[in-house]
């Protein structure tokens, strides 16, 4: 077999052509659930995230932290819902679709509220940047990041840090 070298650096063979371009480091993906609390954008790794539950019962309990909206029945067991509007100081729009997204915590399973339908999205890594310094220190706290796609910014949530703060009350 004869090999020839072509411009576009391919070798060239008699059955077809094979690249000896490197692979581009840039093509790495990573999944994320996106979504929207207020009018806001963000964001929470995809393999943190058990289930999307749509149009389910929270039945308000008294005497919880501020930051929980009340409880959840999921195959058997009482779920806590944190209301991520609480969490992150929005108020709750008028067009709002009530979406729970069932979390694995430290201690078992939990629920975050949420205000929009869920998307899942598939990023390169140069996709995902650092915070900014602009975030407060609460804010930064549960922020681990940016999310850049299409024409929207997302905030990356730390649901561990979210889950910890809000049983302490330190959202």
């Amino acid at each position: 077999m004869k090999k020839k070298r072509k411009k576009d650096n391919k070798i060239s063979l008699n059955a077809g052509s094979v690249s000896t371009e490197k692979p581009d480091p840039g093509l790495v993906l990573f999944d994320y659930s996106t979504f929207k609390v207020g009018n806001e954008f963000f964001a929470i790794v995809l393999g943190e995230i058990t289930e999307i539950l749509h149009d389910i019962e929270i039945e308000k309990i008294a005497h919880l932290s501020e930051y929980y909206c009340g409880t959840i029945r999921y195959r058997g067991a009482t779920l806590p819902v944190i209301d991520m509007c609480k969490v992150l100081k929005h108020d709750r729009p008028s067009d709002s679709i009530n979406t729970c997204l069932l979390m694995k915590g430290y201690e078992g399973l939990y629920a975050m509220l949420v205000d929009s339908d869920v998307d899942i999205i598939k990023v390169k890594q140069e996709h995902v940047q650092p915070l900014p310094d602009c975030y407060s220190p609460e804010e930064a706290g549960i922020l681990d990041g940016i999310l850049v796609h299409g024409d929207n910014l997302y905030g990356i949530l730390n649901s561990g840090e979210i889950y910890t703060r809000s049983k302490t009350k330190e959202v």
